[in-house]
Parts: C-alpha cells; structure tokens; sequence
C-alpha cells in the first residue's frame, strides 16, 4: 500500500514538473539570445531569433515527422527547412509553442487584438526536381493558427485552420510576408502551424506581434504602457495624469489610439489641482506657505492669501480666515472680514428739521470698518406716521465713500411732511442686507439714527389724539433706538 502512495506521489511530481516546462511565448526566451524590439509600435510576442534551440531536443517547437530541420544559423540565428522534394504530396507539419496574446502574466487580456504573423523565407526548390506545387504558380506553404487558452497538445492538426499561404516563384532569399488574424477578447492565445506539401521552404525568421501603444508623457497627461490597439478603426483608453493633476471631471483622461497604436492628437485633459501651480517642466509645484490657488487650471498662479486668513501650510486651495473674521464660502479669493461698527456722527445729534420735501444727511465714517476688499453705506427710513415699525431701504444702490477719510453726505426727497426716522448702516462683505429692516437686531451695532420733521405737523383737524398719537409712535421710536 505505501508502495503505491510513493508511487501516485512520483507521478505527480512528475507532470508537476513536465507541466512546468511547457514552453509559452513571450516570456520563455533564452537568456543568452539579445531581445529585439522591432519598433513601429510593434510589440513583440515570438521571434525565432530570441531562441538558442527550436527543433532539437527541449527546443520550444516540434514537427510531426522529422522533416523540418535546421538549415543555417547558430544560437539566437536559427534557420530551419522542410525540403523533402517528391512529385508525391506530402503533409510535413511544424508547430511552434504556445502563443499568449498577454504580454505580461498580470494582464487580463479580456480584449479584441489583431495578430501580426511576419514571415522572412526563401523557397529553394531544385530546377532539376519537380516539386509537387512547385510547377505553374510557384511553391506553396500554409500557415495555420490552433487557438486555445493555455498550452495543449499541439500536434492535433484538426484542430488548425488556415490563415493563409505563402505563394512564391522565387527562390531568392531574404523574401517577407506578413499575415494577419484577429483573437476576440475570450481568446487567450493560440498555437501556429507550417503545413509543407512537398515543397522546399526555408525559414529564416519568424516574428509573431500585435500593435500597442507606447507610453508616453505630453505635457500632464501620461499614456499608458502596451495599451492594446483596437482591431480596425480607433479607440479611447484611459490615460493617467501627472502627480497632482487631474482632469475637470477627476476621472481619468480618455486618449484616442489607432488599429496600428498610433495616438491621436488629444487636447489638453490635465490640470492642476488646487493648490498646485504649473510650470514648464512640465509638471505641477506646491503653493508656497502663505499662498493659495483655488481652482483647477494651468494658468492660474498661486498668489498671496488675502487680508485676515492664513494658509497654514504649504499647497493650500483656500486660505482660512482668521478667527472672527469671515467671507463667502464660494469666494476664496475674497479678503476675510468681520461686522463694522456703526458710522460716526458729524455735528448734528439732534433730531432734523427741514421746511420743504428734501433732507440731507451726514455722517463719518466708522472706526472699525472690518477689513475686507468692499465697504459701503445703507440708508433705511420709517415715516413715524405709519404704526408699525418697518424699515425700508431708500437708496436704489449702496453708497460707496470717494473718501473714507471725510465726511459722506447722502440728499434724498421726502414722501410728505411729517416724522421720520432714518437709519443709515454700515456695510461690508461680512454683514447681510435686507430688504426691509422689521427688527433692529438686523442691524445692531453698526447704523446711525436720524430724526428728521419735515414742514409742520398737521394739528388743525385731528384733534389732541392724533396729535398724541404721532409723538407716542415717535417716542417709541426713539426708545427703541436709543434704548430709553
């Protein structure tokens, strides 16, 4: 019984290790043969001449019969012919290893991919003996592709179909040919067959690739390695971008390739980010400490954090305020700034008293005005005569100060005689404007009262109540704002 587990145990190992030696293109070559790169976009996956042995014993090919065999060449220079001259058919057969269309053991390979199968040869058919197809057209050779996922046994030539033929009345040598066929993305590699009928058909190289597109940088947008070439017509595969760049959407760019790798000509698709700036190197460089760039461009630089926010590093996107101070989330470039304090009074702080329709008002401008890149005035009135409180703005646009170090007077016309209560506001990036002013809370700690009557009030007519009524609406008024 233990006889019989040494022995299972032996034949595992066994094919273990047979398995292990099958050869598979590319990757088996032999380390003494210098690897060729046939350039053009042209990505190699056999060539006879990265190999020492083909056809004699642990080469990587095989033949049905024994008539394919060395011609010329050493080591890395292989030639091998099938020339068995009969007027009699033959069928002598040469298969070389098993192919993947991978080009490397990491690829997935789930592509379409066409196979470029280049032949270098000579027929040599004697003039003195009549080869079987040699007469008329010339001498023939097929060439036949297995295509099967892993390696297999190769010899089935049932399992071959035809790719073409090699068809030459020639027996120059040096000739080339090149044939073509496409593996669909479920195909993973294939095996390649040489039928001779009784011809004699050297071959000096063959040369099996597929077109990928090399990688590249242009710019900030980096093309990737072996990029697979579509069948026929073009395709977009992803590309990458640099470190600290990215496209507008943040996925990665979309980059045109052609059947033969060729890249197509694509826009600029890579930007830096924020916080980044470009140069010319190219490449994208970290914002200085103390500065900031906000958006995803080329062409914008970092610049100098605005007033009241630091950018607490290097390659900052925004420059936070400073505590106390704020500014519109969606304006980083904005200064930083916090509520003024209410403007000053000029010479008058008593209440206005004007005989016609028109007032004008003054004042100074405040001590705090909060910092920031705008500061401007609002002017808010009440006619005394209406019962509820309700502020409403006068002046169509804010009014910007030609001077902040003078005095800012402000003229308006008047609804009709009678009290009014004005209010005028200081305002900058970091304070609200309503339309209408309902609470003084709104405005706390940065207006300006004025209290102005305009012509006489009229008594005649409406007796002590009204009158009464008037200089109570106003004394609230006044308590309200000057909290008496």
């Amino acid at each position: 019984m233990h006889n019989w587990i040494v022995v299972c145990i032996a034949l595992q190992l066994l094919s273990h290790q047979a398995s292990a030696q099958v050869p598979q293109a590319p990757g088996d070559e032999s380390s003494s043969c210098t690897l060729q790169d046939l350039g053009d976009n042209k990505k190699v996956l056999l060539d006879s001449r990265h190999y020492d042995n083909l056809l004699q014993s642990g080469g990587v090919w095989d033949t049905n019969n024994g008539v394919w065999a060395y011609r010329l060449g050493g080591a890395c220079t292989r030639q091998v012919r099938a020339c068995s001259e009969s007027s009699e058919a033959q069928n002598n057969w040469m298969f070389t290893q098993h192919i993947s269309k991978a080009l490397a053991s990491g690829e997935t390979g789930g592509y379409a991919v066409n196979i470029s199968v280049e032949v270098q040869y000579r027929f040599s058919c004697s003039s003195t003996t009549v080869c079987a197809l040699g007469s008329g057209a010339g001498q023939m050779l097929g060439v036949y592709r297995y295509t099967v996922d892993t390696p297999q046994n190769q010899k089935n030539t049932a399992l071959y179909t035809l790719i073409g033929t090699i068809q030459d009345s020639s027996i120059l040598a040096g000739r080339k040919t090149t044939l073509m066929f496409t593996l669909s993305s479920s195909e993973g590699g294939f095996y390649l067959g040489f039928r001779d009928e009784g011809t004699c058909f050297q071959l000096e190289r063959l040369t099996v690739y597929r077109y990928t597109g090399e990688p590249q940088t242009i710019g900030l947008l980096m093309y990737p390695s072996d990029a697979p070439a579509p069948v026929s017509g073009t395709d977009f595969i992803p590309g990458t971008c640099a470190d600290n760049a990215a496209s507008f959407d943040f996925m990665d760019p979309l980059i045109q390739i052609s059947s033969t790798g060729e890249w197509g000509m694509n826009p600029d698709m890579c930007f830096c980010t924020p916080g980044f700036e470009y140069v010319a190197d190219p490449q994208c460089i970290a914002c200085s400490e103390g500065e900031f760039k906000a958006e995803l461009s080329n062409n914008d630089l970092c610049i100098p954090c605005p007033e009241n926010s630091v950018s607490g590093g290097v390659a900052a996107a925004v420059c936070p305020c400073r505590e106390g101070y704020i500014r519109s989330p969606d304006r980083p470039g904005d200064a930083c700034s916090r509520s003024p304090s209410a403007p000053n009074v000029a010479f008058n702080t008593g209440p206005v008293v004007t005989d016609n329709l028109e007032v004008t008002l003054c004042w100074l401008p405040p001590m705090e005005k909060g910092g920031g890149d705008s500061f401007f005035y609002n002017i808010y009135v009440h006619e005394v005569d209406n019962k509820q409180l309700l502020l409403t703005i006068v002046n169509e646009a804010p009014i910007e100060p030609e001077d902040t170090g003078n005095m800012i007077c402000y003229k308006t016309d008047l609804m009709r005689n009678g009290e009014y209560l004005f209010l005028v506001t200081s305002e900058n990036s970091a304070t609200s404007t309503p339309d209408d002013v309902t609470d003084l809370s709104k405005v706390d700690g940065r207006y300006l009262p004025f209290f102005v009557t305009a012509g006489a009030v009229e008594m005649a007519g409406a007796a002590e109540m009204a009158a009464a009524m008037v200089i109570t609406i106003f004394g609230v008024l006044m308590a309200a704002v000057l909290g008496m």
